[in-house]
């Protein structure tokens, strides 16, 4: 739905833009998180390696998709903001109480990788001059803006990790028990505002 206008989402940000006074011209910064819509159903394995694929079916791991649609994405974001510098990927939050079929466990947990591997993939073109990874495809600064790893929302459910950060079933709505309820959107705004406020790359909102 993001790789071009079609659905009109990208007119919809424009719009968006316009409501307060500005311009696709001045857009210069994307925080960007996607999912698989589709019920994703395959998962990683110890010999996945997205980097070689060139062709996507039913068998063909989500997490591999991803890097797929995100640099499509990517590239299509250039077109439409040309001076846009910088796109911050984020991945998905904890998704382990999920009723429904939008990227749960363990995908969810995998998306994470998926964001690793499409920073590495234009790491390795810059630094190469070559395309090394084919799932991703072309993401020189030409073509795309610079893609960076954003804060990391998941946590392994009430388990703590290194930092304290745990997701309870009362952070999800009750609804489809995928998306934040208020709690949980105060937890993914506070890791935003800590993460974008200390990082030395975002220094256009200090």
């Amino acid at each position: 739905m993001w790789f071009d206008d079609s659905f009109g989402n990208w007119s919809r940000c424009n719009g968006l833009l316009a409501n307060e006074g500005l311009t696709p011209a001045q857009v210069q910064v994307i925080l960007w998180e996607n999912i698989n819509a589709l019920y994703p159903t395959v998962s990683l394995s110890p010999t996945t390696n997205c980097s070689v694929l060139t062709t996507f079916d039913n068998s063909t791991p989500d997490v591999c998709k991803y890097i797929r649609r995100t640099g499509q994405v990517a590239r299509f974001a250039k077109t439409w903001y040309p001076h846009v510098q910088q796109m911050f990927l984020h991945s998905k939050i904890y998704a382990g109480y999920a009723t429904q079929t939008f990227s749960p466990e363990p995908y969810a947990y995998e998306n994470g990788f998926g964001v690793k591997w499409v920073v590495q993939a234009q790491i390795n073109q810059i630094a190469s001059g070559k395309i090394t990874n084919l799932a991703a495809g072309n993401l020189s600064y030409a073509v795309a803006p610079w893609l960076v790893w954003g804060p990391y929302f998941w946590a392994s459910g009430t388990t703590p990790r290194s930092d304290g950060l745990t997701w309870q079933l009362s952070d999800f709505l009750t609804s489809d028990y995928t998306h934040p309820s208020q709690s949980g959107v105060q937890k993914v705004t506070d890791m935003m505002m800590n993460w974008y406020f200390a990082s030395p790359y975002t220094s256009w909102i200090k």
